[in-house]
């Protein structure tokens, strides 16, 4: 028996459907690894209760693209002073650094509306970049997914409006 509080969306279902298809089939036809987040990123703009408008949806989508772009130059800053300070050894720094920038990270996240994504975009920017020594790549093909995911999710929602509460 489902709950009088729940509430089912044809409209929603399919919104969602066709925006995690859309950038699957992006990400399956790159070959990339990193494009999974196109598909993130379109699901998560398209996961929005159905009450909200588009206005609001669309301040959803440059909120994530705005914490993205948070999240990278804070991982870019993490990669850098891990990258020039821990030598020959010395990795007690890199924990010391990775602590402050997730301390950032999380004040940003409190003290803004909906940049839930910037500790999660920090610390693969920060973390991928000093495993594979290519920081600048990974924050671009970071930011360049997430505004594509948003411009997928933003079209499905232009496409398949959110349905009108009657009041």
């Amino acid at each position: 028996k489902r709950s009088q509080n729940m509430k089912f969306s044809i409209r929603h279902l399919f919104r969602t459907a066709l925006a995690g298809t859309a950038a699957s089939f992006i990400h399956l036809y790159q070959h990339e690894a990193h494009t999974i987040w196109i598909v993130i990123s379109s699901l998560f703009v398209i996961q929005v209760p159905e009450v909200k408008s588009r206005i609001e949806i669309i301040e959803i989508a440059i909120d994530r693209i705005i914490a993205t772009g948070i999240g990278v130059s804070l991982g870019l800053i993490g990669y850098g002073l891990i990258y020039y300070n821990v030598k020959d050894g010395n990795v007690e720094i890199a924990g010391i650094i990775i602590f402050i920038i997730f301390m950032i990270t999380d004040f940003f996240q409190q003290i803004t509306k909906s940049l839930t994504i910037i500790n999660i975009t920090a610390a693969l920017i920060m973390l991928l970049s000093i495993q594979s020594n290519a920081a600048f790549d990974h924050a671009l093909s970071r930011s360049l997914d997430i505004i594509y995911g948003a411009i997928i999710g933003l079209s499905c929602i232009i496409l398949i409006p959110p349905h009108k509460k009657v009041t």
